[in-house]
């Protein structure tokens, strides 16, 4: 080959590695704008989702509707005493839409406007903790046809009720973790 072969052959070489690295470096940053990378701190999720878990979330336009049964990510502070403790992330299950009323029973049933989620037992299991080992349910939780999760709870102790229902506003939403204890 001439030398002016090897000079082409190099620029389109030289050319398609920067092209590459565009695509890369532009993927990157169109990620970074539209999504979220998380390590889930908790069990709060579990079995859906475990501690150390590496959970990407998508940023949603504030136009956009959410359903119920989706997992979102929320930015909460909490108060202990009269000191803020820093903001965190959390994530949950969409169990009520905005303008419905939702109870949490003793029992563990959501109801969502006097009616209550489809909840069936699929069986009983023994979470490890850190602690100790613990004795749970595995329920199957239908928001709606097409929709259903598992969810945990102790079998010793009941979720924590609610006392009345909550009626939500036009722009809230009631989250559950889908570790009910």
């Amino acid at each position: 080959m001439t030398k002016w072969t090897l000079g082409i052959i190099g620029g389109v070489v030289v050319i398609l590695l920067l092209a590459g690295l565009g695509v890369i470096f532009g993927f990157g940053y169109v990620a970074r704008a539209n999504y979220l990378y998380r390590v889930f701190p908790s069990e709060s999720m579990y079995p859906t989702l475990r501690s150390g878990d590496r959970v990407l979330f998508r940023k949603l336009d504030p136009e956009q509707a959410l359903g119920r049964g989706e997992i979102v990510l929320h930015h909460s502070s909490q108060m202990f005493g009269n000191r803020i403790i820093e903001p965190k992330d959390y994530a949950r299950r969409i169990v009520g839409l905005p303008g419905e009323k939702v109870i949490v029973r003793a029992s563990g049933i959501v109801e969502v406007n006097d009616v209550p989620l489809e909840r069936r037992e699929v069986g009983t299991f023994t979470f490890q903790s850190r602690h100790r080992d613990i004795d749970m349910t595995l329920y199957l939780e239908c928001v709606t046809e097409a929709v259903c999760y598992q969810v945990a709870q102790h079998d010793v102790r009941t979720p924590q009720a609610m006392q009345e229902a909550m009626m939500l506003g036009e722009d809230e939403y009631f989250l559950l973790g889908d570790n009910r204890d």
